[in-house]
């Protein structure tokens, strides 16, 4: 028997193939694309250029397709980075200290994402832009002045091959200066002010100018000046004096070029002062009068002494003060001693700066920062005892001022308490509801309070009394009584009687016990008291 499937039979199988394959392409995970590789840079120049000490080397290039940054470097010779840096400017500027004549290479690659494209590079050679420096000294006899050369150096041209031009100052401009160290010039006789000076040029045609010592022809007078010292009154350690010019000339030299030297007279090292603009100033340490003489020098030599106005220096003494203690006889552990302060003067310092620190002595301290808040202390043991304030100004002046002495006493004595017995129905409850008495303390600190506990015998029971619900507890034995028995704590008046309500009392044999608690925590004998209340 054939089987034949029909035509529609053969088209959904069809269907359902492609369906299939479609399927089993959507399961393959897809893969990302990798990032395009940046076009190649173009265009790369640089300029390198020396501001101050570092040489500066900006570059610039064409930007790259697709590039989103550039990696750029900077290296030398041997393939050590001097700079680098990741940039998405199409332009980067880069320094180096390397000395001149050293090839830098400018190395720029362009970054699409992480991925990297060709390299590219430009070399370039630091130029010599550092003019010669040397340093030299003149001297002159009568009108013949020699310049001589002290040092010579560049950063790459050896100093032989460096040229020397000289210029003596007449207005005749450069000569050559060709050999050797030395080299002079003769002026007229005539009086005159000349200053000389230097050109360098290295091979590379970079050039320093510099004026040399001035050349003074028939100057014997020394420069004339006057000066002041503000303040003329100083404290010792404190005050900065500080000089000022009044008047400075010379017949020569300009003003600004005349070596003014400050000796403050107090055997401190010479100091220079060199411009206008920087104010000397000098504290004095010691008390005494000083006064500063300026040394003034012009350029052929001549030489001035000039007082200034005389400083008297005033030594600043420790401060002084009267303090109080209160009380002077205390109880150990209780009383709390303080301080007042009655004065307290200072000769330079104001005296809310006046510094204040307490020693009590007994080997505590505590400052005192507020006069107004009075410092207190509670001495632990009994003993005599003198506090002392120490005082210290602003210059670190410092005096120890003692107060009143405090006697202190400790309270060794126990209080003695009373229960007073009802002069009639002493069987009767109702005379027992109050307890009352007297508990003392003659020798001691005082009273503080009297502790007060009842319990009663009613039939075989024994109950408790808590004051603090007014109710009792009953319990099989006294001992278990007097355990939940609560404490009635009563503080006794000014002349010693106390009393406590005991409310709920009845029939039947009562129990109190009373004690009397000093301030110092002495505590009384117990007093103890067993009554029979029939009615």
């Amino acid at each position: 028997m054939k089987f034949f499937r029909s035509r529609a039979s053969r088209g959904a199988a069809a269907v359902l193939v492609g369906v299939a394959l479609v399927a089993a392409a959507a399961a393959v995970p897809a893969v990302a694309a990798p990032p395009v590789k940046p076009g190649k840079v173009t265009g790369l120049v640089a300029t390198v250029s020396k501001p101050a000490a570092a040489y500066q080397v900006a570059s610039s290039w064409n930007a790259a397709t697709n590039a989103t940054s550039y990696q750029v470097k900077l290296v030398d010779p041997g393939g050590v980075a001097l700079d680098s840096a990741t940039v998405t400017a199409t332009s980067w500027s880069a320094t180096t200290t390397r000395p001149a004549g050293t090839s830098v290479t400018i190395q720029v690659t362009p970054l699409a994402g992480t991925r990297k494209g060709t390299m590219v590079s430009l070399t370039k050679v630091l130029p010599d832009v550092t003019p010669p420096t040397g340093t030299f000294g003149v001297a002159w006899n009568v009108s013949t002045a020699t310049v001589t050369q002290e040092s010579l150096s560049d950063d790459l041209s050896p100093a032989g091959s460096i040229t020397r031009q000289i210029d003596w100052g007449r207005g005749d401009g450069y000569e050559p200066w060709s050999t050797g160290t030395t080299i002079s010039y003769t002026y007229p006789l005539t009086d005159g002010y000349y200053r000389p000076r230097v050109k360098l040029t290295d091979q590379a045609l970079n050039v320093s100018e510099q004026y040399l010592h001035a050349v003074v022809i028939g100057d014997d007078t020394a420069p004339t000046g006057s000066f002041t010292a503000s303040p003329t009154a100083a404290w010792a350690g404190l005050t900065a004096v500080q000089l000022s010019q009044a008047g400075l000339d010379d017949d020569f030299s300009p003003a600004a070029r005349v070596l003014r030297m400050v000796d403050w007279g107090d055997g401190t090292p010479i100091t220079p002062w060199p411009t206008l603009v920087d104010v000397p100033s000098h504290v004095y340490a010691t008390a005494g009068t000083f006064t500063p003489v300026i040394t003034l020098e012009d350029e052929a030599g001549n030489t001035a002494p000039v007082s200034a106005d005389p400083v008297t220096v005033t030594k600043d003494n420790a401060p002084t003060g009267t303090f109080a203690a209160s009380p002077t006889v205390a109880w150990a552990g209780l009383t709390a001693v303080q301080l007042g302060q009655t004065a307290l003067a200072d000769d330079y310092t104001d005296v809310a700066a006046v510094q204040r620190t307490v020693s009590w002595g007994d080997g505590t301290t505590t400052s005192w920062p507020d006069a107004m808040v009075a410092p207190s202390h509670v001495y632990a043991a009994a003993g005599s005892y003198t506090p002392t304030v120490t005082l210290e100004d602003e210059r670190g002046n410092t005096a120890q001022v003692a107060a009143d002495t405090v006697t202190v006493t400790a309270d060794t004595v126990k209080p003695v308490v009373r229960l007073t017995v009802p002069k009639t129905r002493t069987g009767y409850v109702a005379s027992w509801r109050t307890l009352k008495g007297r508990a003392t303390d003659t020798a001691g600190t005082g009273v503080s309070r009297v502790e007060v506990r009842v319990i009663e015998k009613r039939g075989t029971r024994w109950y408790a009394f808590r004051p603090a619900t007014g109710t009792w507890v009953k319990t099989a034995t006294a001992a278990r009584a007097w355990k939940k028995a609560g404490i009635r704590k009563v503080t006794p008046t000014a002349t010693g009687t106390w009393s406590a309500r005991v409310a709920g009392l009845r029939k039947g044999t009562m129990y109190v016990k009373v004690v009397a608690v000093d301030r110092a925590a002495n505590r009384s004998a117990v007093l103890s008291r067993k009554q029979l209340l029939t009615r």
